[in-house]
Parts: structure tokens; C-alpha cells; sequence
């Protein structure tokens, strides 16, 4: 098992501090959530955004609604048949 992977699997194991390691692994395990909690985030904002297509919605009002242009926002989310 490589150093990272040791890690990983005592994060995964809740055990609270990382032995031989200069950290506690609460830190590692706040991080790993908050990955977890963006993918699931942008998973929601990609449904919404084709819903919104289906719908009519243009593609400036979509980009406003999230805080980009509707350059950004088609050339994310447009989708790519």
C-alpha cells in the first residue's frame, strides 16, 4: 500500500489522528465531504440547467441564475449530441 493510500485508508477508518503523519485526519475527512458535497452540488446545477432548456429558458437567463455569462454558461452546458 502506497502512502497515500495508508492515509486514505485511515481517514476511511475515522481514526483521529494520523500516526508518523504532522496532521489529525479530521481535516482530510471535513475535505473529502465538501468534494463529495460539490459533486452532488453540480450534479443539481446540471439537472436544473437541461430542465431549464427543455423549458424555454434562454441561455442568459440561465447564466444569470448561476453568476456567469450565457457564453459560460452554453459553452458548459450545452449539450454535446
Amino acid at each position: 500500500m502506497t502512502n497515500d493510500e495508508d492515509l486514505l485508508a485511515r481517514i476511511e477508518a475515522d481514526e483521529d489522528e494520523i500516526k508518523g503523519g504532522p496532521y489529525s485526519a479530521a481535516p482530510l475527512r471535513a475535505l473529502r465531504a465538501a468534494a463529495a458535497n460539490r459533486r452532488a452540488a453540480e450534479d443539481a446545477v446540471t439537472a436544473a440547467v437541461e430542465a431549464a432548456k427543455e423549458s424555454g429558458v434562454s441561455w442568459a437567463a440561465i447564466g444569470s441564475a448561476i453568476g456567469v455569462s450565457r457564453q459560460a454558461a452554453a459553452k458548459r452546458y450545452a449539450r454535446r449530441d
